[in-house]
């Protein structure tokens, strides 16, 4: 037999890539989301042979994640992750050296990538385009917020009725748009079931930017805690059928808020009367997105 029949009868026999079967991704626990690679292709004879370089990441096992840093020499390489895409993997020497499953664009063939890592205390977070560090702690916070946020943004309950709590934002300083949140303070008034107003200082949580409510608009709460912390209801202008959540934590005052050209004024509720006309209760509520 002559070594062109015996290359093309193994030829023959072998599955290909694509008929191989799937590994097990229960096999498979760890996760891993790649910020920065550096990769070099090698060649024999024109052919490409291997790749080989080094990267950072974080290992996500379960509920712990960790920064680290690797280096591999594989068959094609990991290559940055787009938004929260991982790469599967699991331990081959515990604390030193784990192995990823790659595949490739455009074919079901799945390739086995061998990566000698190192462990960091920190994880790595990209902000502003720069990739950071942030402690466990401030990890924890950040990913804290981020679920605060999403849940914010698809409110269950969305049935105006239910959110009979006046409100009126007259002032409004919000910080950083941290971990999608927006974080602020301010002053307002919410009103009784009389419609009369009372002052309130307040602290904001809010996925979305707020506004300050104008003249004789209101957003739409409801109470969590009575007198201390209240929801209010978002829509927004561009679609309606988009809504959000904030969330006031409140210290109520017997006075009354004015907008004034000097800035907040706290007037008694009997001045406010005489000097302001009493705010009516529309059916628009101020909140929008």
């Amino acid at each position: 037999m002559t070594l062109k029949s015996v290359v093309a009868l193994l030829a023959f026999c072998l599955p290909a890539a694509s008929a191989l079967a799937s590994p097990d991704l229960s096999q498979y626990p760890l996760r891993v989301q790649v910020f920065r690679d550096h990769a070099s292709n090698h060649y024999w004879d024109g052919m490409y042979d291997y790749s080989h370089g080094h990267g950072k990441a974080n290992l996500i096992d379960g509920t712990l994640t960790n920064a680290m840093v690797y280096e591999f020499r594989c068959d094609g390489h990991p290559t940055s992750s787009e938004a929260d895409e991982t790469y599967p993997a699991r331990w081959k020497k515990p604390g030193t050296e784990i192995e990823l499953l790659m595949g490739r664009v455009g074919s079901e063939h799945i390739t086995k990538c061998s990566l000698a890592v190192t462990l960091k205390p920190y994880v790595y977070h990209v902000r502003d385009g720069s990739l950071i560090t942030m402690t466990q702690e401030e990890w924890a916070a950040w990913q804290a917020r981020s679920a605060e946020s999403k849940e914010a943004r698809m409110p269950m309950d969305t049935d105006y009725a239910h959110y009979p709590v006046k409100v009126s934002l007259l002032h409004l300083e919000l910080g950083e748009h941290l971990a999608h949140i927006y974080s602020g303070v301010g002053q307002g008034n919410i009103l009784d079931a009389q419609g009369v107003p009372h002052g309130v200082d307040f602290a904001i949580h809010c996925p979305v930017q707020v506004h300050e409510s104008p003249e004789g608009r209101y957003y739409r709460g409801r109470w969590d805690v009575e007198s201390h912390q209240l929801t209010i209801l978002l829509h927004s202008y561009e679609d309606p059928s988009k809504f959000a959540t904030c969330t006031l934590k409140t210290v109520m005052h017997n006075d009354v808020y004015l907008r004034t050209a000097a800035g907040i004024e706290a007037v008694s509720v009997a001045k406010y009367q005489e000097t302001h006309k009493p705010e009516v209760a529309s059916n628009t509520p101020a909140g929008g997105q």
